[in-house]
């Protein structure tokens, strides 16, 4: 049986991380070490903690054991909610936020921002169009030119991107 070492903000060294989840998917060390293309006496001492292996072996530990690289530069527990679970938590926290901290909160979790994109085309009901980098950038200076001839001009999604952008630019530049 594998003991449970994930906690709730708690930690695991590398090799604890890549021994665990070798173990959860079954695996023998010669097994993971061949498909990772290193020696198993490689593969050991990287579970020894001996020493660590290198970037690229680590995003192949990750396809292997099926854990983010995250999880195992990080020690730290990626933890996925069944949906129902999650959909009820985001809904009743959300309630007391803003549109723009829910956009920032899901930016800063989300290790993929293209995935994340992608899979939100799929799920959307909007155009495309609304969703496309340069269609917004056009949109956007077609809005601005507007709202100078019309300062009370208001649209709420477009503030929200122009607020996001400014913030995303701030973040950056620290």
């Amino acid at each position: 049986m594998i003991k449970q070492k994930f906690k709730l903000g708690g930690k695991m060294a590398l090799n604890d991380v890549i021994k665990d989840a070798r173990l959860k998917g079954n695996l023998k060390q010669e097994d993971a070490a061949k498909l990772v293309g290193v020696t198993v006496q490689t593969y050991s001492k990287w579970e020894n903690g001996k020493t660590e292996p290198k970037a690229s072996q680590i995003a192949k530990l990750s396809e292997i054991l099926s854990v983010s690289t995250h999880e195992i530069c990080t020690g730290i527990k990626s933890k996925k909610l069944e949906l129902i679970e999650f959909m009820k938590m985001v809904s009743e926290i959300s309630r007391g936020t803003s549109d723009f901290e829910l956009q920032m909160a899901i930016w800063e979790s989300i290790d993929d921002d293209y995935r994340f994109i992608d899979n939100l085309r799929n799920h959307s009901s909007i155009p495309d169009r609304y969703l496309m980098a340069d269609d917004r950038d056009i949109e956007m200076e077609r809005y601005e030119a507007e709202k100078q001839n019309n300062p009370d001009l208001y649209n709420e999604r477009l503030e929200m991107l122009k607020d996001a952008q400014v913030a995303y630019e701030n973040r950056t530049n620290k």
